[in-house]
């Protein structure tokens, strides 16, 4: 039987459900996790309002979205 948290390891088509939850829920924090802080300030900043959510929640899964690729090709290149 699985772990409780079997569902936070899962990938969601190359996606980590939990990043992907974070990506929805805190937008800002996403961008410090893959390593991009001015974004984060930036994301944040928009965040701050709640007109502002929805396209920092949307730029957040775009990024993971782009983060997960870079990651792909750089172990491609690795092996």
């Amino acid at each position: 039987m699985r772990g409780a948290t079997w569902w936070l390891r899962a990938d969601l088509l190359g996606i980590s459900v939990m990043r992907l939850l974070i990506a929805l829920l805190l937008p800002w924090f996403l961008f410090f996790t893959i390593g991009r802080v001015f974004a984060g300030i930036i994301c944040l900043i928009l965040q701050c309002t709640l007109i502002g959510w929805v396209p920092a929640a949307i730029w957040a899964v775009y990024a993971l979205s782009q983060y997960n690729m870079d990651k792909r090709f750089e172990e491609m290149d690795g092996s």
